[in-house]
């Protein structure tokens, strides 16, 4: 009797452990469908079929954040092209290097809502960031001060200077 006990009560925690198991699968896979890891030209090109829908990139943060009184602007930019993307103030103060010049960006993993023609922020193409995570931080970039360019500079601008003096010089007063 107490043998057939455990018996039933091992097979009913084994369904409810499947049962479980089946439930959290389902929801992983149904999170996993609903967004969509795209490069933004894609985005661009097809925005009809992304519009209104969760999309995920990787993407280098460029320019400046543009601060707003509930939020930032920032564009960020794949190997194919750029878009403007809407953060949470909180969010973009993760982002501590934005690509220039001088500085290689924060690479940055963006979840959100694309907008082929956003409502709220003037009809442009954009994405509302719903999670902001950085995969790469970025860093400075040293620009080696190259004197050979420094010599070829000053030269050519010797040899243009006694061009112009010669001109100059080669003038002959004109006839009354």
């Amino acid at each position: 009797m107490l043998q057939s006990h455990f018996k039933k009560k091992s097979l009913w925690r084994f369904f409810v452990q499947l049962f479980l198991a089946k439930v959290v699968f389902l929801a992983l896979i149904g999170w996993w469908a609903e967004v969509q890891a795209v490069t933004i030209d894609e985005l661009i090109s097809k925005g009809k079929d992304y519009n209104g829908k969760k999309v995920e990139i990787e993407a280098e943060a460029i320019g400046h954040l543009m601060w707003r009184q509930k939020g930032a602007w920032l564009n960020v930019a794949d190997a194919s092209s750029a878009i403007g993307v809407w953060l949470e103030r909180a969010q973009a103060k993760k982002i501590n290097f934005l690509g220039n010049y001088n500085t290689v960006g924060d690479t940055i993993r963006i979840s959100g809502t694309f907008n082929m023609c956003c409502k709220v922020h003037g009809g442009d193409a954009d994405i509302h960031v719903e999670e902001l995570q950085i995969i790469k931080s970025g860093h400075k970039i040293e620009h080696p001060f190259d004197e050979r360019k420094l010599r070829i500079f000053l030269f050519l601008a010797g040899v243009t200077t006694c061009l112009f003096l010669i001109k100059i010089l080669r003038r002959t007063p004109k006839e009354n």
